[in-house]
């Protein structure tokens, strides 16, 4: 570096040429650097005067340790102690105004430690005293948010057990906070409370016998209601299952998939997994009915209102099927099964129908970001939005498709409203099906549809298409892709197909 003015700096390279380079351009922390490399390394004088400069712009930490340097080469650095501590605290009242409670409160330490017995710091304890106080609030308020936030998760997925803890937590440790006092929140805090008030007892599965039971169904017999059961590996495990207490939750433990199954069994199943009870929730376990007996059998009857199924796998051999037969709610679900709807509505979002196709959803249905293979037997109105069919879609009158990809769509009576949707067949519209807004046909440029990814490839006249500005069809979640991966090492194992 050969010069420097308030506007740029020179630096003259090796081959004699000069190059001008803006101060603007440099990035805040060129000065410290370019300080660093100028400074005569022998003179404590040097060391003194790049610490005041470095002060001077506002780098607090730089000229905390330049004029440190100073004074370990026996230059008196007391008149800048109070200066530097000035600035420190400064920064961190910035901290504390921009809402970076913790971060304030380590910068307050940090004043506190470095300016020990200087006369600044004696003049000025109360000032730290109230903006420690003002941080130490903000944190807690902002951790109850945090909580909070976690809690209303939970809660809006039905997820009770988990969020009794946190619940708990709340009350305790956070009960004058807003999160906890406001009662015009939605949910108030008075609403999470009470849904876990009745909450039954928590029983484990283990085969290793080191759980309150080997076996899921007498776990669910020695159960009250509102209870619990928690596989804690993954089996598999042979038996029938019938969930007929009210409230029950049965789940894998986390990174566990608890494999339920016929096979082995030594007769054969009509029905493997049945809901008899109200609020039963069924989350990250694998239903396989590979025994099927009998005409119709299913691998999971829903016999009762209202019934959730989260990250899940549910298998049927051929003409073996989940029956619905009340208000169901499937999430993050793998399903390789036909299914009947007609008792109750079906509720889907981002999952994945790898087996045969919904059927007679007579109460209708509503799916979103799903990937389907075809529907040909719909009874009453669907909603589908976000959604990437594979085969023929009958629309019954009345029914929505938005921002989907279908090959073709087929209405026999009536309307239905169809909007920014890639129609992409031969034949895109078949009888009464007509396209709306934004609708058009190409083909989606899928980026492996024989491995069902059906993600879109660069490029895709896909992206960017839907009423949002965002990319038609189902738009892939990680956790999407997590189950996708679960259902091909199932099936590369044997133990499932589609």
């Amino acid at each position: 570096m050969t010069g420097a003015n308030q506007g740029a700096i020179t630096a003259t390279l090796a081959t004699g040429r000069d190059e001008v380079l803006p101060w603007s351009e440099l990035g805040s922390q060129a000065p410290g650097k370019l300080l660093q490399l100028v400074v005569e390394k022998a003179s404590g004088d040097d060391w003194l005067s790049c610490g005041v400069f470095a002060l001077s712009i506002g780098d607090v930490e730089l000229a905390e340790r330049l004029l440190a340097r100073a004074g370990e080469m026996g230059i008196d650095i007391g008149p800048y102690r109070g200066p530097l501590a000035q600035a420190a605290f400064d920064a961190a009242r910035a901290l504390l105004d921009a809402g970076e409670f913790v971060k304030a409160l380590d910068a307050l330490a940090a004043v506190e430690k470095k300016y020990a017995g200087t006369p600044w710091l004696a003049a000025r304890r109360t000032a730290i005293a109230a903006a420690r106080v003002t941080a130490e609030q903000g944190a807690h308020e902002n951790e109850a948010e945090r909580l909070y936030a976690e809690a209303v998760g939970h809660f809006e997925k039905e997820q009770l057990f988990d969020l009794r803890p946190l619940v708990e937590r709340l009350k305790t440790e956070y009960a004058n906070t807003d999160v906890v006092t406001d009662d015009a929140r939605k949910p108030p805090f008075a609403e999470l409370e009470k849904s876990v008030a009745d909450l039954g007892q928590m029983f484990t599965v283990r085969q290793d016998g080191k759980g309150d039971f080997k076996s899921i169904q007498e776990a669910i017999d020695a159960a009250p209601p509102n209870s619990l059961i928690e596989i804690q590996d993954n089996g598999p495990y042979k038996e029938v299952i019938m969930l007929n207490k009210p409230g029950t939750t049965l789940r894998g433990k986390k990174e566990n998939w608890p494999i339920i199954t016929s096979a082995g069994l030594p007769t054969a199943v009509h029905i493997l997994v049945r809901v008899s009870a109200s609020h039963v929730h069924i989350e990250q376990v694998v239903i396989v009915h590979a025994l099927a007996g009998g005409t119709h059998s299913r691998s999971l009857a829903i016999h009762a209102n209202p019934c959730r199924l989260a990250r899940a796998v549910v298998y049927g051999v051929w003409d073996t099927s989940v029956d619905v037969a009340s208000i169901s709610d499937f999430d993050h679900v793998v399903m390789a099964a036909n299914a009947n709807a007609q008792g109750g509505s079906l509720h889907v979002s981002n999952s994945f129908w790898l087996g045969g196709s919904p059927l007679y959803l007579v109460r209708g249905g509503k799916f979103d970001n799903v990937l389907l293979p075809g529907m040909q037997d719909v009874r009453h109105p669907i909603e589908l939005s976000q959604c990437t069919i594979r085969g023929e879609l009958y629309l019954p009158q009345g029914s929505v498709l938005s921002n989907s990809i279908v090959p073709s769509v087929r209405i026999d009576k009536g309307d239905a409203l169809i909007e920014f949707c890639n129609v992409h067949g031969q034949v895109p519209f078949v009888n009464q099906a007509k396209p709306g807004k934004g609708c058009f046909s190409a083909p989606p440029m899928f980026v492996a549809p024989k491995d069902f990814d059906y993600r879109l490839m660069p490029g895709s006249p896909c992206i960017g298409k839907a009423s949002d500005g965002g990319d038609i069809g189902v738009r892939w979640t990680p956790e999407m892709i997590e189950m996708l991966k679960l259902a091909l090492e199932l099936r590369s194992r044997g133990i499932i197909k589609f």
